[in-house]
């Protein structure tokens, strides 16, 4: 196949291997077609019926090859049109995140700009000013003990005395 190359035998090597076996099985089976069909056109039997029988079974097969072609091609399209159609709706997600996201830092950057400004206008509350902000806690109370029976009974005694 290589000698029949423009470029000759290098050029094979720049085409994938199982590409260059189809195309030369397809040439011999192209050829050996070609030669069935000398041996009918030359055959002392062939007559206007040799040739219109070749003519039809040419038809046939192209009319096959026509119809298998344009079923590769809707199936192609079908896959297409599906992988289009999920793109959209991937796209579609993608857009709705965007625009939320948007929405989110915007409100963000609004916050900052607020408290930046706040920070900026508000005098900073000097250290005395600060620990008279404290609120005076109430005094705490000791911890009180429990009388028992027993305190209590003494400390009645004690009184009657």
């Amino acid at each position: 196949m290589g000698s029949r190359l423009g470029d000759g035998p290098e050029s094979l090597e720049r085409v994938p291997e199982a590409l260059a076996r189809v195309t030369e099985l397809l040439r011999r089976r192209a050829l050996e077609e070609a030669r069935e069909r000398l041996k009918i056109l030359r055959s002392p039997q062939s007559s206007a019926s040799g040739t219109e029988e070749l003519r039809a079974q040419v038809m046939k097969l192209s009319v096959a090859l026509a119809e298998a072609r344009a079923r590769e091609q809707l199936t192609h399209l079908a896959v297409l049109s599906k992988d289009r159609e999920t793109l959209r709706a991937e796209r579609g997600k993608l857009l709705a995140l965007l625009k939320s996201t948007q929405v989110l830092l915007e409100q963000q950057a609004t916050r900052v700009s607020v408290r930046e400004r706040r920070r900026i206008t508000t005098p900073l509350p000097r250290a005395e000013s600060r620990r008279n902000r404290r609120v005076k806690s109430k005094p705490r109370r000791l911890p009180s003990t429990k009388r028992t029976a027993s305190n209590h009974k003494g400390a009645k005694q004690g009184k009657r005395k």
